[in-house]
């Protein structure tokens, strides 16, 4: 299946029912890259190989594992110096949920040779740890999303592991099978064997909580304020939503209190903490640039760490997450006179807050450009899977207002070209806003009270003329939204008057506007974000009524890709106090969550706050919405539905398959050889019985399947294969049919779903002298 004239190396096979996948990792030209691909059980490619993603050339301990409806990939390699584990999701068609996730925890300690194992809720991984001159095994436990839970299980760390893991898990217990070095032999552990409070779900591997059987992943969350779920957030989708169609804002749960007066807030979600940068007072005399992590909770993850010093003017741009690092940009006055210049710069940020590259100067005038006050302002930038690019309003060449300029970064935040001007304009062009569709930019900006979008190609340089989207509107904030841009904007529609009103349209993938923008609230609005959730947009703002002593913070719901308004919330906060008009939005998965700044009273210092907005919907479309499903990832379980025999609680009330009749038609028959005969797994089925009868009989007696069958293959077979090695006369021929037998030893049937003498066979055959008993 490889490219001719490649080389191959650590190919990997997994099971998909009767398909195959296949993943491995291919050079050729000095790139080497992921490959995926599926055979059938004759090795037959289903589909041509699909490139997955460039890897580095030190990727080595390739794992592949099916997980029921899409599979993961997982391996190691050299990133930055040390070898670390990564693994990325892909559909049955090889194309990547999202950018690779680093598994491993240490990234100064080298991590190698994945192995997975999937519980059926949970995806298991195990490593070996290399910190010289031992070595030993760490298992984590991750959600889907490849979300870590839980911390990570060392297993003899004062060893002397030299071999790979191997685990596998057997319904209740993981078994970890590891080589110590020198003449140890195998070591086998099993972890997580211990269901103490018969919940169902095992220690360590399945449960946040074994002391208490109301608590494990899976669990229906009950409005008590306890995490019945283990997913860290208590009361999320709890069965008391009054309207399953409508917003239940969750108050804030826990004040986080930075150590100063924080003023300009960004935040960014990485999938299990948030990133936070702020501004506040520093040591010296201006504000300086802060960062550190918190959880859902709002407790800190990680020190402080300031990014600048306090004795320049920092102004906060943007702050993003690339699946692996923190990349921020922000404005800075070092080497000027306060008022007389600023510089755009750029720098990547660890998980725990470290710098993972040097400071870069981005728009890279220095002290001594023209005579004119230098300013370069408002930096955006947007991840593109390989590198960055940055944008920012600023001075040059003499132009005497501002323009858009951008450049081009590395993955390592360094510079691949000169800056670029995106924007040449009689007035002053600012506020840029950017994202990447995956072939061209979106780029939204101000152009005297006016906004103004067009795309920018993979170098940064303009590809359409900018399009005008609205007058008398300002601060754009631009999304992909998989099919077209969205770009959020505050404009000043006729019922707003001169009062900025939340504006939201659409922009086609050739960079055109909608010809009708969407207004999403009243005026005198201020601070509007928008975010992509994967299946609908959400826009947050703050909103002021100048006639009545009313300030809120408001989100709004916006389908795609029709563009409609499905509802708006207002942000439960504290009574009384000043609420601050600034509120960084963001998606984590199942949340919107919206940072916002509260002064209790007068002379307090403010504090920043975190609600979650959920939604009760329908996600899987059953009827009943997450508030009352047990599974709403799952149409065929909701309270209601009948239970049918296929070993899942359908109706969810805590039984399986009780009442269900019997189990479906058998498929897929067919010979893998001239005497083994192979069917497809019939769910809810405990054994099966194959009978065999004459094509000539059959067509003799107009069809009579009692008087054709001949004999009884197999009789409570417990596997889905049987032999037969007896060939038919000249002239005639053999039919073969199965029917399963469970959910209390109820038969099923020979008849197909596609038709055929439905209801007559079973009968017949049954009455056949040479039937299976």
């Amino acid at each position: 299946m490889n490219t001719a004239g490649s080389r191959v190396k650590s190919a990997e096979i997994a099971a998909r029912g009767t398909a195959f996948g296949v993943a491995w990792f291919e050079s050729q030209g000095g790139t080497t890259t992921l490959v995926h691909g599926e055979i059938n059980e004759l090795s037959v490619p289903l589909r041509a190989p699909r490139n997955v993603l460039v890897v580095g050339s030190t990727a080595r301990g390739l794992d592949l594992l099916w997980m029921g409806d899409r599979y993961v990939v997982a391996w190691s390699e050299a990133i930055g110096g040390a070898e670390e584990v990564r693994a990325v999701e892909v559909d049955t068609s090889g194309v990547p949920a999202g950018p690779p996730e680093v598994l491993s925890i240490d990234d100064t300690l080298d991590s190698a040779l994945p192995d997975l194992t999937w519980t059926g809720t949970r995806l298991i991984v195990s490593w070996i740890e290399l910190e010289a001159p031992l070595a030993h095994v760490e298992v984590a436990r991750l959600s889907t999303g490849l979300a870590r839970e839980g911390d990570v299980l060392g297993l003899d760390p004062a060893g002397g592991e030299q071999g790979p893991p191997a685990i596998r898990w057997t319904g209740d217990t993981l078994v970890v099978v590891r080589s110590p070095g020198g003449d140890g032999g195998l070591v086998s552990t099993a972890v997580g064997c211990v269901d103490a409070d018969g919940d169902g779900a095992a220690a360590r591997i399945s449960d946040c909580d074994d002391g208490d059987p109301m608590r494990y992943p899976g669990s229906q969350e009950t409005c008590d304020g306890i995490d019945q779920d283990c997913n860290l957030e208590p009361d999320d989708g709890c069965r008391t939503c009054p309207d399953p169609e409508a917003l239940a804002a969750i108050p804030f749960d826990q004040a986080w209190s930075p150590r100063g007066a924080p003023t300009r807030i960004r935040t960014a979600w990485t999938g299990s903490v948030f990133g936070v940068a702020w501004l506040e007072q520093g040591p010296g005399p201006f504000e300086q640039l802060l960062f550190r992590t918190v959880d859902k909770r709002g407790v800190p993850q990680s020190e402080t760490r300031a990014l600048t010093t306090g004795e320049t003017e920092a102004f906060l741009g943007q702050l993003i997450w690339t699946g692996r690092r923190f990349a921020v940009t922000w404005g800075d006055s070092e080497g000027y006179l306060p008022g007389q210049g600023n510089e755009v710069f750029f720098q990547l940020l660890n998980l725990d807050g470290s710098t993972a590259s040097s400071r870069l100067n981005v728009s890279e005038m220095g002290v001594g450009f023209p005579s004119y006050d230098y300013q370069a302002v408002t930096p955006a930038v947007v991840w593109n899977g390989s590198g960055f690019l940055v944008a920012w309003a600023d001075h040059r060449d003499e132009v005497t207002l501002t323009e858009i300029y951008t450049r081009l970064l590395s993955a390592e935040g360094q510079p691949l070209a000169p800056p670029v001007r995106s924007t040449a304009y009689p007035d002053s062009a600012r506020r840029p806003s950017l994202a990447w569709s995956g072939d061209s930019y979106g780029l939204g900006f101000d152009l005297g009270n006016r906004t103004f979008f067009r795309l920018l190609g993979p170098d940064g340089r303009p590809l359409t003329e900018s399009r005008f989207i609205d007058l008398g509107s300002r601060e754009p904030s631009v999304v992909w939204v998989g099919t077209q841009y969205a770009v959020g904007y505050l404009g000043e529609p006729t019922e707003c008057n001169i009062d900025p009103c939340p504006m939201l349209v659409l922009v086609d993938a050739n960079g055109i506007p909608a010809p009708a923008p969407l207004q999403l609230g009243g005026g005198y609005s201020t601070s509007l974000d928008v975010v992509w959730s994967g299946a609908e947009l959400g826009a947050s703002w703050f909103e002021q009524d100048p006639f009545v002593p009313r300030e809120q913070f408001r989100l709004a719901r916006v389908a795609m890709p029709a563009g409609s308004l499905l509802g708006i919330v207002d942000v439960e906060r504290p009574a009384g106090g000043i609420l601050e008009n600034q509120a960084p939005l963001a998606w984590t998965g199942d949340a919107y969550s919206l940072l916002w700044r509260w002064v209790e009273s007068e002379g307090v210092p403010p504090h920043a706050y975190r609600t979650a907005i959920r939604c009760c919907r329908d996600l899987d479309l059953d009827g009943v919405s997450l508030c009352a499903d047990c599974d709403d990832a799952d149409p065929l379980r909701a309270p209601g539905l009948a239970e049918i025999c296929d070993r899942i609680d359908n109706d969810c009330d805590l039984l399986v398959d009780e009442g269900a009749g019997p189990p479906g038609a058998a498929r897929g028959l067919r010979f893998n050889s001239d005497s083994s005969l192979l069917w497809d797994v019939v769910v809810g089925a405990d054994t099966y019985d194959v009978v065999r009868g004459g094509v000539a009989s059959l067509m003799g007696s107009a069809g009579d399947f009692a008087q054709s069958i001949g004999r009884c293959i197999a009789a409570d077979a417990n596997t889905t294969q049987a032999s037969d090695a007896e060939w038919p006369q000249s002239g005639d021929a053999f039919y073969y049919l199965v029917r399963a037998t469970g959910c209390g030893e109820q038969s099923g049937t020979y008849d197909e779903a596609a038709g055929g003498q439905l209801g007559a066979r079973d009968g017949e055959i049954g009455s056949a002298p040479a039937a299976c008993p």
